[in-house]
């Protein structure tokens, strides 16, 4: 068996344990799709396939996040996020990293003018949690001739955060109700 084809072959069996869907529990790095609509309540638990391609990049991510993860200890690393919206809803993730403020590592081929949205509002879960007033998204580009990083700096944003558990809390009650209806059905 070819390298490629084992990597691939890896991805593949790990992709169904990625960000298993539990009604209630919404991901952070979900959470943009989620507030913004990208992803509709009909079509939330519909398996998505991922390309070879795709693939491939998140082995290349996995292994530029891990190699600077150990870089620091146990403790200031994939800190558990949870935030509890209603008795039945939460936003659940994990920081990258808790040193003097928190940082999320993200993997690109080209450097953004800006933290895209989905970061940002993954993030702002993140501070929201920790209680912090600001923390870094970190890009890292992937080129193996090269290791470059660019940050952003990102403040927490009240109204954001609100806006946000608002339109968590509204995508949850659609959720449910079509969760019922589909269970009195069957």
């Amino acid at each position: 068996m070819k390298l490629e084809e084992k990597i691939l072959e890896s991805k593949r069996n790990e992709q169904s344990k990625w960000h298993k869907k539990i009604l209630g529990q919404y991901h952070a790095s979900q959470i943009y799709d989620i507030c913004e609509y990208k992803i509709k309540p009909e079509n939330y638990f519909k398996e998505k396939e991922h390309d070879d391609q795709s693939l491939f990049n998140f082995f290349i991510g996995t292994m530029y996040h891990d190699a600077i993860q150990k870089l620091f200890p146990k403790s200031k690393q994939e800190i558990e996020c949870r935030i509890d919206i209603d008795e039945d809803c939460q936003i659940i993730g994990r920081c990258d990293l808790n040193l003097e403020f928190p940082i999320e590592l993200k993997t690109c081929t080209n450097f953004p003018n800006k933290p895209w949205p989905s970061h940002e509002y993954q993030f702002m879960c993140y501070l929201h949690f920790l209680k912090k007033d600001k923390g870094y998204i970190t890009y890292i580009r992937k080129d193996p001739q090269k290791v470059e990083t660019k940050d952003f700096p990102i403040e927490y944003d009240e109204s954001l955060m609100k806006y946000i558990i608002q339109k968590t809390r509204e995508f949850h009650e659609e959720l449910k109700l079509i969760f019922n209806k589909k269970n009195e059905i069957s």
